[in-house]
């Protein structure tokens, strides 16, 4: 059996050696491609590795002494250590310049926010100051307008005086009230504008009214109109009334002589019939109205009520059991 030449130890701790540096150069070459541009500006990293590399640097020199290696590795050696050193000049300049960007941006940013706090102050500022400068100028021109509305108000008040120096207050006009008839009427009720009615047998809608002067002067030459709406047609000549000619159908005029103040007319009736274009249902309420006009001597023009409403019971004679309901349109006729 031949004899097997023995394999110095240091041989395989330089092979596990090269081995190891290999490794760790492709981990390094890998590390480079991916994340130097990351790597090489983190400000994080760098000041790691500065600060770790002394001790890598003391634990190959305290476990790897320089007397225990041969004279090729003693010059590999001490390359190596140099290599180590530049590295970690090189790392620590790059930490400088690392801590300078830094500490510029940070500068510039206080300086940015110091700039753009002082100018909103300055803008909150210069906006409080227009603000009460507007606010100034707005009582002024309030005050002002006030001013020349108080001096307006007092030349109007003055002229009004003045023009009044020496003319009668203006005389009260005549004021008839017209109103339906209620027995025992109160003087809360008047006028009562609305009425429930019955109509009679051959269709005559017969409405009770009166009126009175309501001012405290007498009306003189008294004129009265009634009118009914335009799809109704008296019944009967209202009593005391007349239709002179010209006039519309659905009116009629009367005359009084002088109306003294306070006093009430006498109770009157007018009667007429609503010609309505459809039959009526039975117990179907339908509505028409009348409304008066007056003039006077003394009244200032004619003057018109204000409509009455009347709501109609149809008679029994009047109805039509089986024909459907229907609208009943009014038209209203004033004068």
């Amino acid at each position: 059996m031949a004899h097997l030449r023995k394999i110095s130890p240091l041989l395989l701790l330089r092979m596990a050696a090269g081995f190891l540096l290999v490794c760790i150069c492709v981990v390094i070459a890998r590390f480079i491609y991916l994340y130097w541009g990351s790597f090489w500006n983190s400000a994080h990293t760098i000041n790691f590795l500065v600060a770790w590399i002394p001790s890598v640097l003391s634990v190959l020199v305290a476990f790897v002494p320089e007397k225990d290696l041969e004279r090729r590795m003693r010059l590999r050696w001490r390359f190596a250590v140099v290599a180590f050193g530049f590295i970690y000049s090189l790392m620590l300049w790059h930490q400088q310049g690392l801590n300078d960007l830094a500490n510029s941006q940070q500068t510039q940013t206080a300086i940015s926010t110091a700039v753009s706090q002082a100018n909103d102050h300055s803008d909150k500022q210069f906006d409080r100051t227009q603000g009460q400068i507007t606010d100034v100028r707005n009582n002024l021109e309030a005050t002002e307008k006030n001013l020349a509305s108080k001096v307006d108000e007092s030349t109007s008040t003055i002229s009004t005086g003045l023009g009044k120096v020496g003319k009668p207050e203006p005389p009260e006009l005549p004021r008839l009230e017209f109103s339906l008839w209620k027995d025992n009427i109160q003087e809360a009720e008047f006028p009562i504008l609305t009425a429930i009615v019955q109509q009679e047998d051959d269709g005559t809608i017969p409405v009770e009214y009166f009126f009175r002067n309501s001012s405290s002067v007498s009306a003189d030459s008294v004129e009265v109109w009634v009118h009914i709406c335009s799809l109704c047609s008296f019944a009967k000549e209202p009593d005391g009334f007349e239709k002179p000619a010209g006039i519309n159908e659905q009116s009629r005029h009367r005359v009084l002589s002088s109306f003294n103040p306070g006093v009430s007319f006498q109770k009157s009736e007018v009667a007429f019939k609503f010609n309505s274009p459809t039959p009526i249902i039975k117990m179907q309420v339908f509505k028409v109205g009348i409304s008066f006009s007056y003039s006077c001597k003394n009244c200032g023009g004619a003057k018109t009520t204000r409509d009455f409403m009347l709501s109609v019971i149809p008679s029994l004679g009047q109805v039509s059991p089986n024909l459907p309901q229907a609208p009943h349109p009014l038209t209203w006729v004033h004068h």
